[in-house]
């Protein structure tokens, strides 16, 4: 029988105390930067959730009653939770499992279908408040942002509308987000007007929220600016490069240059949307050159994609077709098993310490 030294016992308690300390302080330490709302990252994410309406009848929508039980779609409240059940198991699966901090959505009818989905993606200890305001679209589809409120304050939200001599469109939401840091982040969330439109009626809506951004330039040059949304166009068109002024790589020479992160989906040619079966980036994320440098918020290279969560979310059709998003309705056939004809994206921004 092997007898232990009494003073190696108490240098082996003593070690094994420490450690146990060691842990301990550090739960503490992530418990106060949590409760605190500190993080070294946030996580955004958009997506086009493809009609996302409640079942009830709005007297002040032109174009809803096809999303109605004894509509053409017959919409019921069963296939509006089998919806949203299938929605919030991609959301919450984005950063892993824990959801994002920042949520813009468009083609949802309104904020009580928006909080619905709130509340189904909700992964504990996340609690997401709305910006929502209800636009003039004929179809009664709105753009909306969920954020949570233990790491952001909402400073201030607007709703810019579009003018479009075609038809009443989606107004471009803007959150004015302060994080416990006091560091500052402009979100827009955008759903500019579809392909069934003409070219320019997407250029004035990338005028609209150009000008915008123009004017929170001219207050601070170095604002963290992050534009999110499906633009109906592909990072060439005319809308997105020069009406906006994003670019391929950010261009110091150019003041005010805005950079799209989407880029090099686009070259992949993967995309977020199928058309006549090939792969179109309509959904993107344009970014500030703020969030470049070394102050407040700094995009994480390489993060900005398609956020692809679980294994169905593209649907396989009989070749030669190729994959594409796994939607929820082919003409007024519902497919239970679907989520929406966009493919959501995603990226992350590094939380830079404070400039001393």
């Amino acid at each position: 029988m092997r007898f232990v030294r009494p003073r190696m016992l108490r240098d082996a308690v003593v070690r094994f105390a420490f450690a146990l300390f060691a842990v301990a302080m550090a739960a503490v330490i992530c418990g106060v930067a949590d409760r605190t709302g500190a993080a070294e990252e946030l996580h955004l994410a958009f997506w086009n959730v493809e009609n996302l309406f409640d079942t009830a009848d709005d007297p002040e929508v032109e174009l809803d009653e096809e999303f109605m039980p004894d509509g053409p779609k017959q919409w019921t409240e069963e296939r509006l939770r089998t919806k949203i059940d299938n929605l919030a198991r991609v959301i919450r699966g984005m950063n892993d499992q824990r959801g994002p901090d920042i949520l813009g959505v468009a083609e949802i009818e309104n904020r009580q279908v928006l909080r619905r989905l709130a509340r189904w993606i909700t992964v504990q200890p996340r609690h997401y408040k709305i910006v929502h305001q209800d636009s003039p679209s004929r179809r009664g589809i709105d753009c909306g942002l969920l954020y949570d409120d233990r790491k952001l304050t909402l400073e201030s939200a607007r709703f810019h509308a579009v003018p479009d001599s075609e038809s009443p469109t989606r107004d471009i939401l803007e959150a004015e987000l302060i994080d416990r840091g006091g560091r500052r982040l402009f979100v827009f969330v955008n759903h500019w007007p579809s392909r069934q439109h003409s070219d320019e009626a997407r250029i004035r809506a990338a005028r609209v929220l150009r000008s915008r951004v123009d004017q929170v330039l001219e207050t601070d040059p170095n604002a963290d600016i992050v534009a999110l949304g499906d633009f109906n166009d592909s990072p060439e068109s005319p809308s997105v490069r020069e009406t906006l002024r994003a670019a391929e790589h950010l261009d110091d020479a150019v003041p005010g240059t805005m950079v799209n992160l989407f880029w090099p989906v686009h070259r992949r040619g993967e995309g977020t949307y199928v058309f006549a079966d090939k792969w179109e980036t309509l959904d993107q994320a344009v970014v500030s050159a703020g969030l470049f440098d070394d102050r407040g918020y700094r995009v994480r290279r390489k993060t900005a994609d398609r956020a692809l969560v679980v294994r169905d979310q593209l649907f396989h059709p009989a070749a030669p077709a190729i994959p594409r998003p796994n939607r929820s309705y082919s003409g007024n056939s519902f497919h239970a098993s679907g989520y929406s004809d966009h493919l959501p994206i995603k990226l992350v921004l590094e939380v830079m310490p404070p400039v001393k």
